[in-house]
């Protein structure tokens, strides 16, 4: 592949699309407690760039949420393919009573299509697609495509659009555990995210290594499809727009209600990311990278999960101003947060 095209990562599971009777939280959502994070925000205000293969701008779970349909492959801004429309509904589908919830259902859309519907891309195209993202206001972007080399053009790009704080969150790789990751995903200015089951263990395909950041539900995830069906995939690919829902969730409650901890750009962002899978523990295969309770984030540095009370004492209550965490009062618990 010459240098500096990309492509999409391989999809190990691509199931048929079906129609939504009502609407259902995914299991990643649930497992992490997102709907918790939902009493406090929904993402409001912020705006996230998907860096991709377009999105249906038809389907009903994006009515009324984009703000942005760009073109860089000369195919028109439609979604041939299907890989832009299911990340983009991961991290952003509407709460709308139907289909699926995303991440940050009141987040901004972006479509910025780099890739085509063979599903692949080059230089040009995807420094232009980060080039505008930028000059559109978006907050973050989430990029699930890679590379072993991302080409010149491209790494100026993010190299601007990391130094103007934006957060660029990126897919780590499917090549499994003999892989150190793609670019850019495996880049120091961009969160790398490798995909996990629903036991908080690594996808036996997620790429893996030193340079990868964060872990996030990557397999059986159902999300939108073009026509306005959902569909199951799997792939880091689906892992990075989790992630990326989850930084628009903690940068509005940042910017509505502020915080201890600053969150102004990628660094702060790589900050909060530390001291939240600090707390966590490791899930059953030792994944280090597992980010089992979002909550965390809240404020980063806090002392928003505290060590449990012992047996039969009351829940202990921490006090954020927005809301209050209530500690349980027996290890293994559930935690539980009340927004004021």
């Amino acid at each position: 592949m010459p240098l500096g095209d990309v492509k999409l990562l391989p999809i190990f599971n691509r199931e048929p699309v079906v129609r939504a009777l009502a609407e259902s939280v995914d299991w990643g959502l649930r497992l992490t407690g997102v709907p918790e994070l939902h009493k406090m925000t929904k993402g409001r205000g912020i705006k996230i760039g998907y860096l991709d293969t377009g999105i249906d701008s038809t389907h009903p779970d994006f009515r009324g949420g984009i703000f942005a349909a760009e073109d860089f492959t000369g195919e028109g801004t439609q979604d041939d393919h299907g890989h832009g429309s299911h990340v983009a509904g991961i991290g952003g589908a509407r709460a709308d009573g139907n289909g699926i919830i995303g991440v940050a259902p009141e987040s901004g859309i972006g479509s910025y299509k780099c890739l085509g519907a063979r599903g692949g891309g080059g230089d040009r195209e995807t420094s232009a697609a980060i080039a505008k993202a930028c000059a559109d206001g978006c907050d973050i972007l989430s990029m699930s495509w890679g590379t072993n080399q991302i080409g010149p053009v491209t790494r100026a790009a993010l190299s601007e659009a990391y130094r103007t704080g934006k957060i660029l969150i990126a897919a780590f790789g499917n090549a499994g555990p003999t892989s150190f990751g793609d670019e850019p995903g495996r880049l120091q200015i961009c969160t790398g995210v490798v995909a996990c089951d629903q036991r908080g263990n690594l996808a036996s395909f997620s790429s893996r290594g030193q340079d990868a950041d964060v872990g996030a539900p990557g397999v059986r995830i159902t999300s939108c499809a073009p026509g306005g069906g959902y569909q199951i995939m799997d792939g880091t690919s689906q892992a990075a727009p989790f992630i990326a829902g989850l930084a628009a969730l903690i940068l509005a409650k940042h910017r509505e209600v502020g915080g201890k901890t600053d969150l102004k750009n990628q660094d702060d962002w790589d900050a909060h990311l530390d001291r939240a899978l600090e707390k966590q523990s490791p899930a059953a295969d030792g994944n280090k990278w597992w980010l089992g309770r979002p909550i965390d984030l809240v404020e980063g540095d806090e002392s928003i999960v505290a060590p449990p009370p012992k047996p039969g004492k009351k829940p202990a209550v921490i006090d954020l101003g927005f809301a209050k965490v209530y500690i349980p009062a027996r290890a293994g618990d559930a935690f539980s947060v009340a927004a004021k």
